[in-house]
């Protein structure tokens, strides 16, 4: 019984609520037909938008190039230099220099690595000729009849 009445007073209210949207609709578009008398054109059909100058810069004399005004002179705070600008020029050498240090000390011991293998490969080979002519003298002394005593 409860649920019957409630039915048509929620009916009500949305049909109150629908008339008022209507009503607000109709009056807006009627507002925008008196406010908007001219259709707007399309993109292609109007003319191009000309370059003009707003603005110019007036640049100080001197600014561009300070050391005309100054002469001799410093700037007076030439030599201070921001925090983030100190942080950002260490940290970018810091990551540069780095970066070379490593790559010239892979060169350093790929060359010393190449020397070594060089040294070592002419010391051998040094080492080996001295065998070889230990061996020929060796070789040749044993052929030889005069130290045997069995000579002319």
């Amino acid at each position: 019984m409860r649920n019957e009445s409630a039915v048509p007073i929620f009916n009500n209210s949305i049909k109150s609520l629908l008339d008022t949207v209507k009503t607000s609709l109709s009056r807006a578009q009627r507002d925008n037909d008196l406010i908007y008398h001219h259709d707007v054109p399309a993109s292609a059909s109007l003319p191009p938008i000309q370059e003009t100058v707003l603005a110019t810069a007036t640049v100080p004399p001197g600014l561009p190039e300070p050391k005309i005004v100054l002469g001799s002179m410093n700037p007076l705070f030439s030599s201070l230099i921001g925090w983030g600008a100190r942080e950002a020029i260490s940290k970018y050498f810091r990551a540069y220099f780095l970066q070379d240090i490593h790559f010239l000390l892979e060169i350093y011991n790929e060359r010393k690595q190449a020397l070594v293998k060089e040294q070592i490969l002419d010391v051998a080979q040094d080492l080996q000729d001295q065998a070889d002519e230990y061996v020929f003298s060796f070789i040749e002394y044993n052929n030889d009849d005069d130290h045997l005593g069995k000579g002319s």
